[in-house]
């Protein structure tokens, strides 16, 4: 069935566009001309871009006029869809000792279908996300990792496939990596290391979701408790060490989703893990972070933050 939401490729959405004509037709029982060869071949030449491989349908109407039909279809290209596009360094290789627990897990059933499978498997999650509705998971049976996903149930966030968020992700992970052990500072921060483990083909979800192909596995920080966090940055307990190793990763990097102690809590063993690594190489609103810290290490900060400005100004 042709739906609004619907991923399909460029052969599938013609013959799919074709029974929904035949359908509109026989609603006002018009005689068919069979044209779909001659349609498939002109639009595939005129309209479409080569290179995208999957369409996300945003809009389908039939409208009927006397004896005319206009039918309109609204899509968007989704690139990056095919394994190819997907560097071998991203993906959870087969050695990895969690792979052939993923694999026995997901080749089971259609996990991620929706919060009821996902539940059903074992799985422990948060509630999608606010904005993004992504999803944080852990599963008893692979302790010491997070999984981050989509469900097939769920639109695609921004209109592009997971793995490009993904990539964001372990992209971010590594710059901040690459700071940490250029600048020694380990004892103060931690990064975890992040893999796309590519979803079995089978079982695939039913026609109609938006099947997803990805998902992040992540290792666990092992990070306080929301209130516990909140409460140890209010505390003079973090250390100057500790601001000045967070802020200069935070600014070097441009972290500009990490001046909240959600997206930089502190670890059990003392250190801050950086666990939002998506949205790196902006500008950051360093003052942002100031509510959150106790009054003598917000001195602190604003001469931080006064020596970043400064540097942005002569920039």
């Amino acid at each position: 069935m042709l739906e609004e939401g619907s991923i399909v490729d460029l052969g599938s959405f013609f013959k799919r566009f074709l029974n929904f004509f035949r359908n509109s037709i026989q609603l006002i029982k018009l005689p068919f001309l069979e044209s779909f060869s001659t349609m498939y071949s002109y639009m595939r030449s005129k309209f479409f871009e080569k290179s995208a491989q999957k369409w996300l349908i945003l809009s389908i109407k039939a409208n009927f006029e006397g004896s005319l039909i206009l039918l309109a279809c609204q899509l968007i290209p989704l690139y990056g869809i095919s394994n190819e596009s997907i560097p071998y360094s991203y993906l959870l290789h087969d050695e990895h000792p969690v792979k052939p627990l993923l694999d026995a897990l997901f080749s089971s059933s259609r996990i991620i279908l929706n919060l009821d499978t996902l539940k059903e498997a074992g799985f422990t999650f948060s509630k999608p996300r606010k904005f993004t509705n992504l999803i944080v998971a852990k599963h008893p049976q692979i302790p010491g990792y997070i999984f981050k996903l989509y469900l097939d149930a769920q639109r695609f966030h921004k209109h592009k496939p997971e793995e490009h968020f993904w990539k964001l992700r372990i992209n971010g992970a590594a710059l901040i990596q690459h700071e940490i052990e250029t600048h020694h500072l380990q004892a103060y921060l931690k990064v975890p290391r992040k893999w796309m483990y590519k979803l079995p083909k089978f079982p695939s979800p039913p026609e109609g979701y938006m099947d997803k192909q990805y998902i992040l596995v992540e290792e666990d920080m092992d990070i306080l408790s929301e209130k516990d966090n909140e409460k140890f940055w209010n505390s003079s307990l973090v250390s100057l060490e500790h601001l000045q190793a967070v802020f200069y990763v935070i600014t070097r990097v441009g972290l500009s989703d990490c001046t909240k102690p959600d997206n930089i809590p502190f670890s059990k063993d003392g250190r801050i893990a950086f666990i939002d690594t998506q949205t790196h190489g902006r500008r950051v609103i360093t003052k942002r972070m100031l509510p959150w810290l106790s009054p003598e290490n917000q001195i602190f900060w604003k001469s931080l933050s006064h020596e970043y400005e400064v540097g942005i100004l002569k920039n």
